[in-house]
């Protein structure tokens, strides 16, 4: 985890169709942030790097595969958030823990769970000084063993999603048959 703890308190509000499928389901849905159409919410997704010998290459073997669950640490209601995240149907506000979600996210049947799941609260930039992060910084500053540096590119947004007040939870999860693509 990210600067959060497991008794951190968090809210979100969920289409009730969808939430009583994942109930049925036994299921915790998780979007890959390309489905929401900007390029700040995963920001190294088609970030062109240059190796040693001047070969161009992305990063997008590895984000392209991140999945989120946006939460707010946020325990005030905001009455306009309602039709933003039902898209005007019928819906339901949960409250829960990071430790709850943690826990059920967790599969200690999964050797390497430590290495999937990961959850942080949001800091929030101007959009200038993300574009100046990500141009100034090397590729090499979002790689390492655990994908932590990765995850961290995705726990950036700019100011004007500040009142959300966001933790986001993050799963990787690579296709078995593209592990090696």
């Amino acid at each position: 985890c990210f600067d959060v703890t497991e008794n951190c308190q968090i809210f979100r509000i969920f289409e009730l169709p969808h939430q009583l499928a994942d109930i049925r389901d036994s299921k915790f849905t998780l979007v890959n942030p390309s489905k929401y159409n900007d390029r700040y919410e995963n920001p190294l997704l088609n970030k062109v790097c240059f190796d040693e010998t001047g070969e161009s290459f992305t990063l997008n073997g590895v984000v392209g595969h991140f999945y989120l669950s946006p939460w707010t640490f946020d325990p005030v209601e905001n009455p306009f958030s309602w039709p933003l995240y039902t898209r005007n149907c019928l819906g339901i506000r949960i409250k829960s823990t990071v430790g709850k979600i943690m826990d059920e996210m967790l599969n200690l049947d999964n050797s390497f769970y430590m290495l999937h799941f990961y959850a942080g609260t949001i800091d929030y930039y101007e959009k200038e000084d993300i574009d100046k992060w990500l141009s100034e910084s090397p590729c090499t500053d979002f790689l390492d063993s655990l994908w932590q540096l990765s995850v961290s590119s995705l726990m950036a947004l700019r100011n004007k999603f500040s009142d959300e007040k966001e933790i986001r939870f993050v799963f990787r999860h690579v296709p078995a048959n593209t592990e090696n693509s």
